[in-house]
């Protein structure tokens, strides 16, 4: 009867182990993944970051024209100053994910990779600022 029970104990723990490994294995493959894109990601969100800067500099220049009155100027130019802000806070941590993929081709990219929390964060508040500045536009023309 032990030796039932040792050999039943013996198979479970394997069985966990194997299964921890398995589970190492997938979050490894998504790491070198993660390591193997990171220079596409970030020409990705650069592309992206230069619409956006094309697109604030149309908004400001019609806030700026006598034919365009927002509602609430004060707020919009406000929205507009923060997403800017924003804007120049991802720039900076793409910069330095850069000169971090420049340097050592792998290690770099390992560096990159984690600092890629950084650009989440930062991008995450852009992304919000960007809402704000919807919903003023928005709210300026329909009191027009």
């Amino acid at each position: 009867m032990a030796e039932v029970l040792a050999t039943a104990s013996a198979v479970v723990g394997v069985a966990a182990a194997a299964g921890q490994l398995i589970d190492g294995i997938a979050k490894l493959k998504a790491f070198c993944a993660q390591i193997r894109d990171i220079p596409n990601d970030i020409q990705n969100i650069v592309d992206d970051l230069s619409t956006l800067t094309d697109v604030l500099d149309f908004v400001q220049a019609e806030m700026g024209q006598a034919s365009y009155f927002p509602s609430n100027p004060g707020a919009t130019a406000k929205v507009l100053s923060n997403l800017q802000q924003s804007s120049q806070q991802v720039q900076e941590v793409l910069k330095q994910m850069q000169a971090q993929v420049g340097k050592k081709k792998y290690w770099g990219r390992v560096k990159a990779v984690e600092m890629k929390r950084k650009l989440d964060k930062a991008a995450l508040r852009l992304q919000n600022v960007q809402n704000m500045l919807l919903v003023s536009l928005t709210i300026d023309n329909r009191c027009k």
